[in-house]
């Protein structure tokens, strides 16, 4: 992924004449993390993926259009299940707020990445939750390992955005905030990729 960005950084804000098509493989490393924060009228909540994160590498393929690249390939999926919140009641609530039943999974997948004006790459990620999809824009950043991409930083959604209802306890008197943050740090290295003129 590293040498798709050192192309846009030559061609700039060029238009090509004809559009790059890039496939690509990267896998995303054990050291990354992702957590979901939530408040209650009680106390805050985290819920941290499995640690260490699974070892997933995925398929890309990427069609260079002037400084953007439209992003078509695997999906990461992340287990509901996978979360843990530390106790098995909250476990339990969460996985039921969040449909677990109906989809089991967490969805993510990277719709584009356009570098701006000021040089940052940015990526638009999109997140479906029981099967409702909802777009976000993301920064990214590379490592002092030049092997290394690392998109870092924390995201607000709200429940409802994605058409879920907070969770309450003891008859309605512990209610759940319908805003939470989701902490992350995906630690991707590059694999090798072909160019398709």
């Amino acid at each position: 992924m590293r040498q798709i960005f050192l192309i846009v950084l030559f061609l700039g804000f060029s238009s090509a004449s004809k559009a790059q098509i890039f496939e690509f493989s990267s896998s995303i490393m054990p050291s990354s993390s992702i957590s979901i924060n939530g408040n209650s009228n009680v106390k805050s909540f985290s819920c941290s993926y499995t640690n260490p994160f699974p070892d997933v590498t995925l398929q890309h393929t990427s069609t260079l259009r002037g400084n953007k690249f439209e992003v078509v390939g695997d999906t990461l999926g992340l287990k509901i299940r996978e979360f843990d919140c530390g106790k098995r009641g909250v476990n339990r609530d969460m996985r039921k707020t969040l449909k677990e039943n109906e989809q089991p999974t967490i969805n993510a997948w990277i719709e584009r990445i356009t570098l701006n004006e000021a040089g940052e790459a940015i990526a638009i990620m999109s997140v479906s939750i029981a099967g409702v999809t909802n777009q976000y824009e993301m920064n990214i950043d590379e490592t002092p390992d030049s092997e290394i991409l690392e998109i870092k930083g924390e995201q607000e959604i709200f429940l409802s955005d994605f058409k879920l209802e907070t969770p309450s306890a003891l008859f309605g008197l512990v209610t759940v905030d319908d805003r939470f943050v989701v902490e992350f740090e995906l630690n991707i290295k590059q694999k090798k990729g072909s160019l398709e003129n």
